[in-house]
This record gives structure tokens, C-alpha cells and sequence, in this order.
């Protein structure tokens, strides 16, 4: 199925969006039929040039005949690249393949690559364009919606690695865009839907005013309506403001330095989706950006910078347009939140080891930020019904409650939890529970006792130097930690030797209430042990601090 047919209007004007890079500046022309001017227009931007078309069979049956004519006919000579349709085009196989047809048919530095596709295609032409000859200027003529309002402005260009989506690439400026919203026609339904979750995210991003444009008018986008008032017509406005949004920032911040990381909103987790359904047709790009903002709004709320309902009014739009809102949306398998953290972390965005994500106080308010906790990571990916772990290593209270119930299984290791029965614990998780109306994870447990073992050597040797006090832990001095045995320092590794417990997972429905679904189990080591049996020997430790 294809969106409805609009006639072309060759009476209109083109719309004219410039970016602003000085001496590279480019422009984006949007509108019905411009196809036809793109003869002429290279003609006079380069006098005596030949072109290369790269693209790929779907479009190539819809639009390579008439490209090649509309060239002809102006003086420019073109040969042709095609290649297969899809993500998994955006290889080192076919980009070796574009750039080896690029110097078999004689493009040389003056000549022109024109990249006629969807963002598959504009990428990877791109990136030949970039390499080949080191350096062939380009052109682009996006095919799909989502490269029209996207891909094809701002100069990212890349190829995908097994390691992750567009890790190998480069910034390289076209020179001229030619946006022909009549070649969406043959788009089908699915793929203008795709595209869509752009549009609706420079909205999300930057202008409040324009995602209620598209909730009031996301139908006659995808209808192709005609003009009303002063605007243009729906889709071609729909296009123009995306268009200026991108442009705008990527004047501001070419190399992703700053603001250009908004436009990344919904890609973080969006990116990893693509990689684990291995850049096929089971997610589109698009789609996945749907679900990554998704999860950028519901994550937004749960720290609570904008209210629920903003969050909910989002999802509800992305999800009456017909894109994908939740993982349970797209058939099959989903790895595991180990696996889905690996791919995050391969990420571009990815700073000195940090997470980048993009969040937002509002719609329409966008804002980067690197402090992110794993633990919420860890619930929401719980909430969108992903597998979780059944078995680790030192699981917090903190993890276990955001995972939450039913989430959760197996057996694991924890150094405390609330409902000990120790009488000192007891006390503390009644005082916390009254202040505080939940009881204290055990992140709350490790602040306290610290605080406490501090306390207790600051009072023995009334001193708060750093030498006394460091020698005042590594005597061994016995603490009160709230467990049934005290612990000590072990001077010569500075660990903190203490009783650990295991717990298990209570099956869904058992618990009283949220904080309620572990069983703790009993003391290890047993009480007639040494509290190093569970503690590895100098000889297993290679710490020589």
C-alpha cells in the first residue's frame, strides 16, 4: 500500500531552506515535482560535469529512468550504481562495491555523486563521495520521508559495523538537497510511517507548537492535502519545518559538539533496538527512533521532569499514528539488558565511557545529560517486558525494587537487606521507614554504617587526621555494622571483611508490597567459621596497595 496521490503543481515555487555552513552553505529545496529542475540546476553548478547515481532497486523501478532522462536532457552524462534495498546495504561489502564503480565509471573530483534513496542509500553515497578521490562533491535526493526531514541535511555520513549502527563514517557536506515530496507517492505506508517519528521529533525536541500542529494535522500529512491559508500544504510544511529545525542546529553545531546531540532524541536505545533485530526490515529506523523516544518521555517522567501526562500524551500520538511504542509491539526475541547495555554502550554519543541521553523537562524541551543510573535503566527496560537477568552478582535493593516484581528470579548475593533481624537493623529500618515512608535500600545501609564506622573512629582517637584515622582502621578495629557479627578492616587490602547473606526471588503475587518480593536467607559464613572463608586470600589477590 502507497500514500494517496496529490497532482504536481508546476506552478509552485519551490521552498527554499538554506544551511548555514559559510563557504559550504547549501540548499534544501522542498516542494511537488522538483525533480525535473535537478538537470538544470547541476548543469549550471557545475558546467561540464558527469554524475554518477547511486541507488538501489525498489527506487531505482520507481525513478531511476526519469533521473537519468531529466540529466540527459540538460547536458549532464550519468552512469549508474545500483544496489540491493535495506539497512544491511550500509556494509563495508557494498561500500567497497559503490566506491569501485565510482572509479570504474571515470567520477572524477569535479564530477557529482547524486545519492537517489532513502537514508540507506544517502549515507552510504555520501560516505563513497567522501573517500573516493578523497573527496567528490554530492548531491542529495531523499526518497522517503524520513530522508527528506533527516538523513539527507547536516552532512552525516556512515556505514553500519557489527558492532553497532553508523560507527564507521564521516562528516561530509552535500551541495545542493533536492526535496520532491511527490516522490513519497510511491512510498509505501509503512515506510512514510517511519519517517513520520522524525517529524514528530523535532517537534518533541524544540517546538511545542509544532507537535500540536501535527496532532491536529498528521492525517493530511500522510494524505498529502492541499494548501490551506498561508501555509503550504501539510506534508510540504511538515517537511519545511523539520528541514529549518536540522538546519538551524547543524549552523549551530556541525560536528555534534553541543546542540546537535538533540537530534539524537529516542536514538540511544533506538540504535541498539536496530542492532539487536540486525538491521532488518523486523524495525525499521524510524520505528525505532518511536520507541526510543518513547522510552525518552516515560523515563523523563519517572525522574520527574515533566508529568506523566505529557509523557502519555506523546506515546498516545505515536501510537494512533501506527508506530511502535513498545518493545511487545515488534514480533520476536529481545536480548537480554546485559546484551541491550553492550550495544548502548557502543553508541557514538558514548563519552569517555559515559552514556549520553537525551531527555526532556517538557515537550519541546530537549536537553542532553550523562547522569543517568543503570538501576533506572534497569526498570524501564524491566517495564517494556525485556528479559532481566535470573542470576548475578551483588544485586542492590535499589536494582531488585526497579526491576520489580515478576521481573526478577533466581538466587543471589547481597551484604544487607531490611528485613534482617538484627536488632540494631531493625531500629535503623524502623527510624528510615518512619522519616522517609519506605524502607531504606541498601545504598542507605552502606551510607549509614560508614558514617558510623567513621564516628566511632573520630571518638577513639579524637582526632579527624587522615594518618590516625587510616591506622586506626587498619588495626582491625571490630564495627558495629547492624549485622550479628562485627566486621573489620582487612589491613592489607583495605577490605571491608562482613557477613554477606543470599536471598531468593518470592514468585509473583506472594509480596506484601513492592519492597516485599526477597527472601533473605541465612548469615554466610556460618557462624562457627572465620569471616574470611568467603574473602579471597593475599595469595588470590593481587592488590598490593
Amino acid at each position: 500500500m502507497t500514500v494517496p496521490v496529490r497532482p504536481v503543481d508546476p506552478t509552485a515555487d519551490p521552498i527554499k531552506v538554506n544551511v548555514g555552513l559559510g563557504e559550504r552553505a547549501y540548499d534544501v529545496v522542498i516542494g511537488r515535482g522538483l525533480l525535473a529542475t535537478l538537470g538544470p540546476n547541476l548543469a549550471a553548478m557545475r558546467p561540464g560535469a558527469k554524475a554518477a547515481i547511486v541507488t538501489e532497486e525498489r527506487v531505482a523501478g520507481f525513478h531511476l529512468a526519469a533521473t537519468e532522462e531529466i540529466l540527459r536532457s540538460a547536458g549532464v552524462p550519468s552512469v549508474r550504481v545500483v544496489l540491493p534495498a535495506g539497512e544491511k546495504t550500509k556494509s563495508f561489502r557494498y561500500l567497497e562495491q559503490v566506491c569501485d564503480e565510482l572509479i570504474g565509471g571515470r567520477i572524477e573530483r569535479g564530477d557529482l555523486v547524486i545519492a537517489l534513496g532513502g537514508g540507506v542509500i544517502g549515507d552510504l553515497a555520501g560516505f563513497a563521495a567522501s573517500v573516493v578521490r578523497r573527496g567528490v562533491d554530492y548531491v542529495q535526493v531523499p526518497t522517503t520521508l524520513l530522508a527528506q526531514v533527516d538523513s539527507s541535511v547536516g552532512g552525516k555520513t556512515a556505514i553500519n559495523s557489527a558492532k553497532g549502527k553508523n560507527l564507521i563514517g564521516a562528516f561530509y557536506q552535500p551541495i545542493h538537497v533536492v526535496a520532491d515530496t511527490a516522490l513519497l507517492d510511491t512510498l509505501p505506508k509503512r515506510d512514510f510511517r517511519a519517517g513520520y517519528a522524525e517529524v514528530v521529533k523535532y517537534g518533541l525536541l524544540g517546538d511545542r507548537e509544532f507537535f500540536e500542529w501535527l496532532e491536529a494535522n498528521w492525517q493530511e500529512v500522510f494524505a498529502g492535502g492541499p494548501a490551506r491559508g498561508n501555509l503550504p500544504a501539510p506534508r510540504e510544511y511538515a517537511v519545511l519545518k523539520s528541514v529549518q529545525a536540522k538546519a538551524d542546529i547543524v549552523a549551530r553545531d556541525e560536528h555534534e559538539h553541543g546542540d546537535r546531540m538533540l537530534l539524537n532524541l529516542g536514538h540511544t536505545f533506538g540504535h541498539a533496538f536496530e542492532a539487536a533485530a540486525g538491521f532488518s526490515d523486523r524495525l525499521l529506523h524510524g520505528e525505532a527512533v518511536a520507541l526510543g523516544m518513547s522510552l525518552a518521555f516515560e523515563f523523563s517522567a519517572r525522574k520527574g521532569l515533566i508529568s506523566q501526562a505529557d509523557a502519555d500524551r506523546v506515546i498516545r500520538h505515536l501510537a494512533a499514528v501506527g508506530l511502535p511504542t513498545h518493545v511487545n509491539d515488534i514480533p520476536g526475541e529481545w536480548p537480554d539488558i546485559d546484551s541491550m547495555m553492550d550495544l548502548i554502550a557502543q553508541d557514538k554519543k558514548v563519552k569517555r565511557g559515559r552514556l549520553t541521553f537525551i531527555l526532556v523537562r517538557g515537550i519541546g524541551q530537549a536537553f542532553v545529560t550523562r547522569d543517568i543510573e543503570v538501576t533506572n535503566l534497569v526498570k524501564q527496560y524491566a517495564e517494556f517486558g525485556l528479559p532481566f537477568p535470573i542470576v548475578g552478582f551483588n544485586l542492590n535493593t535499589a536494582d531488585a525494587w526497579a526491576a520489580g516484581e515478576g521481573n526478577l528470579s533466581g538466587t543471589w548475593p547481597t551484604v544487607w537487606y531490611h528485613t534482617s533481624d538484627v536488632p540494631g537493623s531493625k531500629a535503623f529500618v524502623d527510624a528510615f521507614t518512619k522519616k522517609h515512608g519506605k524502607p531504606p535500600e541498601n545504598h542507605a545501609w552502606i551510607e549509614y554504617v560508614s558514617l558510623k564506622m567513621m564516628a566511632q573512629a573520630m571518638n577513639e582517637t579524637k582526632s579527624t587526621d587522615t594518618e590516625q584515622l587510616i591506622a586506626y582502621f587498619e588495626k582491625e578495629t571490630q564495627f558495629d555494622i547492624l549485622k550479628a557479627r562485627k566486621a573489620y578492616f582487612r589491613a592489607w587490602d583495605h577490605q571491608l571483611i562482613q557477613e554477606a547473606y543470599p536471598f531468593t526471588v518470592k514468585a509473583k503475587g506472594k509480596a506484601k508490597d513492592k519492597w516485599d518480593f526477597l527472601d533473605l536467607g541465612a548469615a554466610i559464613p556460618d557462624p562457627n567459621e572465620r569471616l574470611e572463608v568467603i574473602n579471597p586470600t593475599k595469595e588470590q589477590n593481587a592488590c598490593s596497595m
